[in-house]
């Protein structure tokens, strides 16, 4: 091998560190599209337009989970959005109705525990409570002020 072959050699560290950081990139950017995904397109309502949502409306919600389901039902203080990630705590309380196969997004059943965050998916019954057809855990994704 000739002296000028020894002297050449391509440099693999630059290329390394691309690869890394595009790596990088890719691991914290799916689980943040597929978040946006899961919660779908509607935010949750605000307290006033809860407040003036009419019995079948289809609506999302976020709440503050007040104690352990009874029965199917989850008692909670109604969250209103302020930005991405964050929520602000209302003085409105509000029942989801959750079926056995309800499904949870996003972590357990067993998740939906007092003082976790959930935003819940259905129809607002004659009795002011949520019929849920979807459940998504944010406890841990999001912070309450």
């Amino acid at each position: 091998m000739s002296a000028a072959a020894r002297r050449w050699r391509p440099q693999r560290g630059p290329l390394l560190l691309v690869g890394l950081g595009l790596a990088l990139l890719v691991a914290v950017a799916i689980p943040i599209v597929s978040m946006g995904r899961m919660l779908g397109g509607a935010p949750p309502l605000s307290r006033d337009e809860l407040a003036a949502a009419t019995p079948g409306t289809h609506l999302e919600v976020a709440l503050e989970v007040g104690g352990p389901p009874s029965d199917g039902l989850i008692t909670g203080r109604v969250l209103e959005r302020l930005g991405a990630g964050r929520y602000r705590r209302t003085d409105l309380q509000l029942q989801a109705s959750l079926a056995p196969d309800t499904p949870v997004v996003m972590g357990q059943r067993e998740d939906v525990q007092a003082g976790a965050v959930v935003q819940v998916r259905g129809h607002l019954s004659t009795a002011r409570a949520v019929l849920a057809d979807r459940v998504v855990i944010l406890t841990g994704a999001v912070q309450v002020e």
